[in-house]
């Protein structure tokens, strides 16, 4: 269960398969477009978060968010409708890749770029301005532009932040 708050800031990162207007999960369960805007919308009906930001690094990840129209939410997704992303950084140990473009850019600002000023539209336009293979795209329902949030307000990375991580089966009882 989240244990969250009217006071809340959630951070919401899912790299997974997808299709248009879906993502899977563990490549088990389907979770739609609808039912997770009515999850978001109903957290911010019970007062579960102040502000919320949400990365989906999927195929088509831009459609996953079509209905959701929750106020005080930020949204960037990796892909386009009708777009794939792609992998990045093959593990030979492992034989496989570790990762995909959007999850290595995202990383490699954190790791090189970020500054305690750093804010989302820097995040947004630094994996854009990587990214050749798909088009990035966000939305943003804060009610402030993204150029005057600061990172460090959902990433936590200068501040005291609470970490739930969440199985698949824990994820699927929170959002349906």
């Amino acid at each position: 269960m989240l244990l969250s708050n009217e006071n809340s800031t959630v951070t919401v990162y899912i790299s997974s398969h997808a299709g248009e207007e879906f993502i899977k999960i563990q490549d088990a369960d389907v979770i739609t477009t609808e039912d997770f805007a009515r999850a978001v919308t109903e957290m911010y009906t019970k007062k579960r978060y102040k502000r919320m930001a949400i990365f989906l690094e999927t195929c088509r990840a831009f459609t996953f968010f079509k209905n959701l129209n929750a106020p005080n939410v930020f949204v960037m997704a990796s892909s386009d409708e009708g777009e794939n992303t792609m992998s990045h950084t093959y593990h030979p140990g492992l034989s496989m890749t570790i990762n995909d473009v959007f999850s290595f850019y995202f990383i490699n600002f954190m790791d090189k770029a970020y500054t305690k000023f750093s804010t989302l539209a820097d995040l947004y336009f630094y994996i854009k301005k990587n990214i050749e293979s798909a088009t990035v795209r966000y939305m943003n329902n804060l009610g402030i532009d993204m150029a005057q949030v600061k990172l460090d307000e959902f990433l936590g990375v200068d501040t005291k932040s609470t970490f739930n991580y969440l199985n698949a089966e824990e994820f699927n009882k929170l959002i349906m």
